[in-house]
């Protein structure tokens, strides 16, 4: 085990660190993230604004990056895991071993027996020295599609016992059941609001799924992509690993245009070529499995187009490792006109992502996750710091106290508006009780847009006999809609 404040390795069960003279918790399982430098002091001279640090024209793109960022990581880590260990014979079977890991984690922690969970949280988060607390409750229970989120938001130094600036607080409660949301927000509004789901997928509707197929389909696709991506093997080279030169073996995958476009019809065309994949993702969108398969051969078309030009962009998509242990992940497009480069360094409890234009860093941030079981609570807490070129400073803490235990309490709905139907004085008194946490006055309004009923008689759609569904033409993009909503209402005589 490690010392949790000098992470030295020292004997199990210890009490008391024999390097720095610290408290053991006996109970840590893992090591604490490793400091990285002091934070700014939290401080409450202004109001709390909840809305104001994200709806800044200067942090909106941080907070998209970020977002980025970390959808990309998974998908880049089961590519890069695969190709440094994957190869002839049964090596193979280490890909085959993750499918089934993440199959196993699903079936263990979402679904099945232990498809309900609850538990209690805590969110502090820091912008430049403007902090906010968020505590309150969660459960789930994905077999029946349910999630339940209770909080109230406050100023930290109520919990820590420093100076108060504004005790007003910020409560509130959402439920999920199937594909519609239902929300309570004592400061802004005395109704309980339904906010109705666009379920296009059919997952929410769905009775009962087999989600396995669907993820094996995909895993089993980026299999075969992996085992055609064109890799070089560039022998060992020194990277600078957290401050230290480091000897690495180091693994390429380049691609350009031309690659691009036959993994990507080879990823799609695994998918066309497994039942089990299209049956159920034709039983969950409630489409025949001759949609699904459309559906997928017009993706292979519009690949082909994307793709059919000869431009001589590359990226590199590298690894670095050491007999099993990996040290970094790389995308480097410092060879095209992106110039830019992004790679993660794997700690022991902590990720350390780097992302650098024309040479020069832009961001740099910190993930690591630290558990705890105490009897039949398991504590998680996930921490987050984040950093730029332009000394622009957030943290993030999410502490979870799990139920060993649970059991998903149900809330009691008996009277809701939903959000189409409010009126406008209705809808002025949130905005007012609103300008209290945010200047933003269109927040409401973008609100009631995201979940308008979109289809309409006036919409441009396309209707195939038969179907029950047409395809229709909003915004930038398309939806599906049922054909009821779209008909015109017959005019009175």
């Amino acid at each position: 085990m490690r010392c949790i404040n000098c992470n030295n390795v020292i004997p199990e069960a210890s009490t008391k660190c024999p390097y720095c003279q610290s408290k053991v918790d006996p109970n840590q399982k893992t090591a604490p993230v490793i400091d990285m430098g002091s934070v700014d002091d939290l401080n409450f001279n202004d109001k709390i604004d909840m809305m104001k640090n994200i709806k800044e024209p200067s942090n909106k793109k941080n907070v998209a990056v970020i977002a980025g960022i970390v959808c990309f990581l998974t998908f880049v880590a089961v590519m890069l895991l695969m190709m440094v260990f994957k190869g002839s014979g049964s090596n193979v079977n280490f890909y085959s071993a993750l499918v089934n890991q993440v199959s196993d984690y699903l079936d263990e922690h979402f679904l099945g027996n232990n498809a309900i969970g609850t538990g209690e949280y805590t969110i502090t988060y820091s912008i430049d020295g403007n902090a906010n607390e968020f505590t309150g409750e969660y459960g789930y229970d994905t077999k029946n599609k349910i999630v339940s989120l209770t909080g109230s938001m406050r100023d930290p130094n109520l919990s820590s016992g420093g100076i108060v600036v504004d005790p007003k607080a910020f409560d509130f409660s959402l439920y999920l059941k199937n594909d519609s949301l239902y929300g309570t927000f004592d400061q802004l509004s005395s109704n309980m609001i339904l906010f109705p789901i666009d379920d296009p997928t059919g997952l929410l509707a769905t009775k009962n799924y087999e989600i396995n197929s669907l993820i094996h389909g995909v895993l089993d696709a980026l299999d075969e992509v992996a085992k055609k991506a064109p890799q070089t093997a560039n022998g060992s080279t020194t990277i600078d690993y957290r401050g230290e030169k480091t000897s690495v073996k180091k693994k390429s995958i380049v691609l350009n245009d031309t690659n691009k476009k036959e993994l990507y019809i080879l990823f799609y065309k695994t998918l066309l070529d497994d039942p089990n994949f299209i049956n159920e993702y034709a039983r969950i969108s409630g489409k025949k499995a001759d949609e699904i398969k459309q559906f997928i051969q017009n993706e292979i078309s519009t690949i082909e187009y994307k793709y059919s030009g000869t431009s001589k962009k590359e990226t590199y998509v590298n690894v670095y490792y050491s007999g099993n242990k990996l040290y970094r992940f790389e995308i480097d497009r410092t060879k095209d006109l992106e110039n830019d480069l992004l790679y993660i360094d794997i700690g022991e409890t902590k990720y350390y992502v780097t992302y650098k234009k024309d040479n020069k860093k832009v961001f740099y941030f910190t993930v690591s996750v630290i558990t705890k079981e105490v009897q039949d609570i398991l504590n998680k807490t996930i921490q987050f710091e984040y950093e730029d070129s332009k000394n622009k400073k957030i943290s993030f803490t999410l502490k979870l106290n799990e139920n060993l235990k649970p059991t998903l309490k149900k809330p009691s709905i008996d009277k809701y508006k939903n959000i189409r139907d409010l009126s406008e004085e209705e809808v002025n008194e949130i905005k007012g009780n609103l300008e209290y946490y945010t200047k933003d006055q269109t927040l409401v309004d973008k609100i009631r847009e995201t979940f308008k009923n979109k289809c309409t008689s006036e919409l441009n759609c396309t209707c195939e006999d038969g179907n029950d569904v047409c395809k229709c033409v909003y915004g930038s993009g398309f939806i599906t809609c049922p054909k009821t909503d779209i008909e015109p209402v017959p005019q009175e005589q």
